[in-house]
């Protein structure tokens, strides 16, 4: 899968992204690679699945990994991020499971795609 193919599959605005990197796609192909490294999503999952949910930490584990899908134009999974700092911070603690599970799904999406990015 090339560069163009990986952003469509992902919904991320290539333009826009690529201005964060003064147009380096070298670079940002680097950021990307280095993503599925990032600890932030372990934690979510440690955070969502204790009994019970350890909101502090979700909320700050969330909010870090929506920072780096931002920053990279993971925009889907920024938002599922988001959607699940917000819930953790209002202790809304009966929604965590399904927008952990959003989050999930658009995180191992990233996955799948950034495998197939070579």
């Amino acid at each position: 899968m090339n560069l163009d193919m990986f952003c469509e599959s992902l919904g991320i605005d290539r333009a826009k992204t690529m201005e964060r990197f003064a147009g380096n796609e070298q670079l940002y192909v680097k950021f990307l690679k280095k993503f599925s490294s990032d600890p932030a999503f372990s934690q979510i999952t440690s955070a969502a699945e204790s009994e019970p949910a350890d909101l502090d930490v979700l909320a700050k584990s969330a909010h870090t990994l929506k920072g780096v899908a931002l920053n990279l134009g993971l925009d889907r999974l920024g938002g599922a991020c988001q959607a699940l700092v917000a819930a953790a911070r209002e202790k809304r603690t009966d929604e965590i499971p399904e927008l952990y599970d959003a989050c999930s799904r658009e995180y191992r999406a990233v996955l799948a795609a950034l495998e197939l990015l070579g």
